[in-house]
């Protein structure tokens, strides 16, 4: 039901976003790898729910962005390790290059980039 609030949200911003537009034709999201929701199920959702809206139709891309992790001796990097030393529900990411902990910086997010319509 998670990727269902997700379409729900990304409609309400492509409706807000093309306000004016008789038809919205095409919405691109980018998608962080560490977002955790299933794409296929947001866009059958969003296909769902824009039903009788300017977006109903609307070709939906969905494109995975890579996450971007910085560890406390400053490390940047996209690649990670991820440690179970305390327990599998709060893991430990460490820097690949270092073996610090990391913090992620981006890769959660769900961006709507772009829409056309007319």
């Amino acid at each position: 039901m998670h990727e269902l609030w997700v379409a729900n949200a990304l409609l309400e911003a492509v409706l807000e976003k093309g306000k004016g537009l008789k038809k919205i034709e095409e919405v691109h999201v980018s998608v962080g790898c560490l977002a955790m929701v299933n794409l296929e199920q947001i866009e059958f959702g969003f296909k769902m729910l824009s039903k009788g809206t300017p977006a109903e139709d609307a070709k939906i891309f969905l494109k995975p962005a890579e996450a971007k992790l910085r560890c406390s001796e400053g490390h940047e990097t996209n690649e990670m390790i991820e440690c179970l030393d305390f327990s599998h529900l709060l893991p430990i990411i460490r820097c690949r290059i270092c073996g610090g902990v990391a913090q992620i910086i981006e890769g959660k997010e769900i961006l709507l980039t772009k829409i056309v319509g007319e």
